[in-house]
């Protein structure tokens, strides 16, 4: 009468990941590799694809191990095909090297290597999960662990899945650039108008000695100056346009600005004299404008 032989293999559970098909009462243990984590590339940070392991501890009893007995595992997927590292999305390495044809061997004359380190590989992004049996090939043994009939015998249903992320540098930097987008809208929209009062609607009309209309709406101030000037294009966005009117009788700039009540207050630097006399134009108004300097004069008026 031959000896009985027990196997035995110890897991560490990380992650329960199992189908969700309606599948008969199952005998075999479970094997739970867990879930491996794939993101691309995104600039300096590298892409990432998880390579997932378990490790199976065993154990010939005494007559095994005289007998230099062995066990033929078999790796298959959920439909019971052998996985090969050929022709799969995926595949499973044994101790570092790959598994053939989906076969590798438990020998108990290399007792000093008395533990398989089991790794799935995968070569793409799938985000996916997975299951499939490691089952009992060929032996000239009478038991593993407690299973007697051992060919073709299923002695684990191992299970495994991807899941594909974005690149954590790309998230930070999508979130970064979210909340910046948020709070310059919020100044835009709500702080900008408050900071930055602009003109409603309304024209600025110079009548004589020569004739110019200036419209002033949504406009933050109005500059009359006989130096050519241009707005720059952040100071544009975040603060409101400024409009520019250039002639030679402006030797000191004008300014107009919105005032209080839809009027226009108006800085001179000392430079001109206003009459009627006023610091705000009222719309609908002709004021006389006198340059100090030359004593030149022009008519301007708000409607």
């Amino acid at each position: 009468m031959r000896y009985k032989i027990k196997g035995s293999l110890i897991l560490g559970i990380i992650l329960l990941v199992s189908s969700c098909q309606n599948k008969e009462p199952e005998t075999e243990l479970k094997s739970e590799f867990g879930k491996s984590i794939y993101y691309d590339a995104f600039l300096w940070k590298q892409g990432r694809n998880d390579t997932l392991t378990k490790s199976f501890v065993y154990d010939f009893n005494q007559w095994a191990t005289e007998t230099d007995s062995y066990v033929q595992l078999s790796l298959s997927d959920h439909t019971s095909e052998p996985i090969s590292s050929s022709n799969k999305t995926y595949h499973f390495l044994v101790n570092d090297k790959p598994v053939v044809n989906g076969l590798f061997s438990i020998e108990s004359s290399k007792k000093s290597l008395d533990t398989i380190r089991l790794q799935i590989v995968f070569k793409e992004k799938i985000n996916s999960e997975f299951y499939g049996f490691i089952s009992i090939k060929e032996h000239n043994i009478d038991r593993v662990n407690d299973i007697d009939q051992l060919n073709s015998a299923n002695i684990y249903k191992w299970s495994a899945s991807q899941q594909v992320k974005m690149n954590p540098l790309q998230f930070r930097l999508i979130c970064i650039a979210g909340v910046l987008l948020t709070l310059l809208l919020i100044y835009l929209l709500v702080l900008r108008p408050i900071m930055f009062k602009r003109f409603g609607r309304g024209v600025v009309t110079i009548q004589s000695p020569f004739y110019k209309n200036t419209p002033v709406k949504n406009r933050i101030k109005i500059v009359y100056t006989n130096k050519k000037e241009k707005q720059g294009f952040l100071n544009k966005v975040f603060k409101g346009k400024i409009v520019y009117v250039v002639h030679d009788y402006f030797n000191a700039p004008l300014i107009l600005t919105p005032g209080i009540k839809g009027r226009i207050r108006v800085k001179t630097n000392g430079a001109y004299s206003i009459e009627p006399f006023t610091s705000n134009m009222e719309k609908g108004k002709t004021f006389k404008i006198t340059n100090t300097s030359t004593n030149e004069e022009i008519t301007l008026t708000y409607l």
